[in-house]
């Protein structure tokens, strides 16, 4: 395996001691919108970055970042900022993987994933991949999760619906999850690659 070592637990964004914080100013909490601050808190928990993140620390230090993470009264989040006042570099918006309009195949999105992580194996523990899943069949993307390792048929990422290690297929993007007992196919169609700035 190739990246992070895997964390033994993994956070829930529903965690009755952040749940309940706002994510943003527009009435979200963390345990509705905030699987964005829990898997930006498992990549700075991973890279030593802050050993005790959780998704609010990560949300009060976004709400003190210059220009702002969330706009008045909204708690539509752009993420570049939020990726960055975590302590992560993240390109912008419009430059995000994608896979809307054949931008980018499922293989080239792998391909980037992996060297995101750590360049193929050139580097030890590069960085990490922030990506966006289609579970509705839309292709737009309803969560993000964190990868942050890699073999040779499965991308891992830490996952904070289901508060675990995902397993997504490296030649489709896909992945079957369970919330609980509902089952969801997860779809990559959007993401970042994030490095460690500190």
């Amino acid at each position: 395996m190739h990246g992070w070592p895997l964390p033994s637990r993994v956070m829930w964004q529903g965690d009755r001691r952040w749940g309940a914080s706002p994510y943003g100013h527009g009435g979200k909490t963390v345990a509705q919108w905030g699987c964005t601050v829990t898997s930006l808190a498992e990549a700075q928990r991973a890279s030593g970055i802050r050993a005790g993140a959780t998704p609010q620390t990560v949300c009060d230090r976004a709400a003190l970042a210059v220009p702002p993470v969330w706009a008045p009264g909204s708690s539509l989040a752009v993420l570049p900022r939020l990726a960055r006042s975590a302590g992560l570099s993240c390109p912008d918006t419009e430059s995000a993987w994608t896979v809307a309009k054949g931008a980018m195949s499922a293989r080239q999105l792998s391909v980037a994933i992996c060297d995101a992580i750590d360049r193929h194996g050139i580097s030890p523990r590069h960085g990490f991949a922030w990506l966006h899943v289609d579970y509705t069949g839309d292709d737009v993307g309803e969560h993000w999760i964190m990868a942050l390792a890699y073999d040779d048929d499965v991308i891992y990422a830490t996952d904070s619906a289901p508060a675990k290690v995902v397993q997504i297929d490296r030649r489709t993007l896909q992945a079957e999850v369970m919330w609980g007992a509902s089952p969801r196919r997860y779809r990559v169609v959007r993401g970042y690659p994030l490095v460690v700035t500190g």
